[in-house]
């Protein structure tokens, strides 16, 4: 009889302090018998805090445990383990085939300590783990270093003919040889492109944390202070200036996409009060946006490829801004990527306890993208819950 496969998922810290990377919580009821098997340690409030009498489970934990349901469901044709974050090791990778690492992925805040390298330098050491075994692991790292480094994905997107805003990058190296010079690069372009106002924000950031705004970035010497200050935090690399859109958020929302695979799922809008879902006048924005994303993703699907074989992406979330020209919505920009996004899955418009069913819609999607990945046959049939 053959060896069965063996893959790994791995989860996120387990401790409240990320409590708001994990926020998204889905609710246990007979409608997710998978649940069931959920440990009381690894339960939590509505909130995502760990309580053991609590009625939730945090959306990584959740999804592992659908993906064990949904394999033991179809035979079981690879064996499949939950490793929790703080077990991840080499030596613990090598025993796998296959390593699902999407929720414990680089930019999760607050970074995980054990996991930082003797400068400092957060996470360093998982990187070296996840490139040392960079053919099995999932999200790929090729693709996963795409996303992470916001200058490197601006230009791949630009390069391709896809809509970025104007975009300007400096590196810590550049930065730390020459301060001032730097500084003064950077004040002459936003004069000289004509930007009027200009954002900024490092490159290994995540949820507008150490974002730098138009006020704080209108002369040379105010340039200097928030990059001296930016590059003090050892976690970012590069910092990404862009040209201020004054639309953004402001006359026009934000639109995050959500994507499985490459199918469309469902948008959230943010402006500058609040998130909401989808409303009726926003869907031509919508229609637009999704056209950008289905064009995007055209480019994104080889990054996945295994041995010549087709894989799926997992979760993207790709998020749009405008507007390029002032005030014409024809002419949306792709804002960011994100592949470990927020979900916002308590906005779902049937009922906020279904949550949009995602737990066990992304176990389908991790299942369909194992198989994909070994070359193992699709399954026929939806499993019935």
């Amino acid at each position: 009889m053959a060896v069965k496969k063996k893959v790994g998922i791995v989860i996120g810290p387990h401790a409240n302090k990320w409590v708001e990377t994990y926020n998204d919580t889905v609710g246990m009821s007979p409608k997710r018998p998978w649940l069931d098997a959920v440990p009381r340690s690894r339960r939590v409030d509505e909130d995502g805090r760990f309580k053991p009498t609590g009625r939730f489970v945090r959306i990584d934990i959740a999804m592992a445990y659908a993906l064990m349901y949904i394999n033991e469901k179809r035979g079981q044709p690879y064996a499949l383990h939950i490793i929790p974050a703080g077990k991840v090791s080499s030596k613990l990778f090598e025993g796998y085939d296959f390593i699902f690492y999407h929720w414990f992925d680089l930019l999760i805040v607050p970074s995980y300590k054990p996991f930082a390298d003797k400068a400092g330098r957060p996470m360093a050491k998982l990187k070296k783990i996840y490139d040392k075994h960079a053919p099995k692991i999932f999200p790929p790292a090729k693709y996963a270093d795409l996303i992470y480094d916001k200058c490197d994905y601006y230009s791949f997107l630009s390069e391709r003919g896809l809509p970025v805003g104007n975009t300007v990058c400096v590196n810590r190296h550049e930065f730390e040889a020459a301060p001032k010079a730097t500084a003064s690069r950077i004040a002459r372009h936003i004069k000289l492109a004509k930007w009027g106002e200009a954002f900024a924000k490092p490159v290994w950031g995540t949820d507008a944390i150490d974002v730098g705004r138009p006020a704080q970035l209108n002369t040379q010497p105010k340039i200097l202070k928030y990059l001296t200050q930016t590059f003090a935090n050892q976690r970012y690399p590069k910092v990404v200036f862009q040209k201020f859109y004054s639309d953004f958020e402001t006359t026009v929302p934000q639109i995050r996409t959500y994507w499985l695979g490459d199918r469309y799922q469902y948008s959230v809008m943010e402006d500058h009060t609040e998130h909401y879902l989808t409303e009726a006048n926003d869907v031509p924005l919508i229609e637009k946006a999704k056209a950008i994303a289905r064009e995007t993703f055209k480019y994104i699907k080889p990054l996945f490829r295994k041995d010549g074989r087709k894989v799926d992406p997992f979760v993207t979330r790709v998020d749009f801004g405008c507007c390029l020209e002032k005030g014409n919505k024809d002419t949306l920009f792709i804002n960011e990527i994100e592949f470990n996004p927020g979900l916002y899955l308590y906005m779902d418009p049937v009922d906020s306890y279904r949550r949009m069913n995602f737990d066990f819609k992304m176990a389908t999607q991790a299942d369909r993208i194992i198989r994909q990945f070994f070359g193992f046959k699709q399954p026929r049939g939806k499993i019935k819950i």
